[in-house]
């Protein structure tokens, strides 16, 4: 008995991609602009609903990894990070809706992330 279709692909649960992906499918868009004494950086994520109502999981690594962003860029924009005089903002849910303004039946959201960085802090400068 062979494990192998007539393709010669497995016949056995994940070991090949052909079963159901187990991560979530979502599309991103991410912005940092500098705007006067502070680094704005905004990402925002279209994803399913019930991903964001039901999976506690994906909200706190997508939480977490907007995190880690704005760290990344305040530490290229400022040279350090100072926890007290970054603001992130609380995530926004935004429902998007078809042509008559109306949920499809496959739901979406838009997350939207924020974060303000003053470009005052840490920064060494030479004269």
């Amino acid at each position: 008995m062979t494990l192998l279709d007539r393709k010669g692909v497995s016949v056995l649960d994940g070991h090949t991609n052909n079963g159901k992906k187990s991560g979530t499918i979502y599309e991103e868009l991410s912005t940092v602009k500098l705007i006067n004494n502070d680094v704005i950086i905004q990402q925002s994520l279209c994803v399913n609903q019930n991903v964001v109502v039901n999976n506690m999981k994906w909200r706190a690594k997508t939480y977490e990894s907007f995190q880690k962003k704005v760290h990344l860029v305040a530490e290229d924009y400022t040279g350090g990070v100072d926890e007290n005089n970054i603001c992130i903002d609380s995530p926004i849910i935004i429902d998007v809706l078809d042509e008559n303004g109306e949920s499809e039946a496959d739901a979406k959201v838009i997350v939207s992330f924020a974060a303000k960085i003053p470009t005052n802090i840490g920064r060494k400068e030479l004269q």
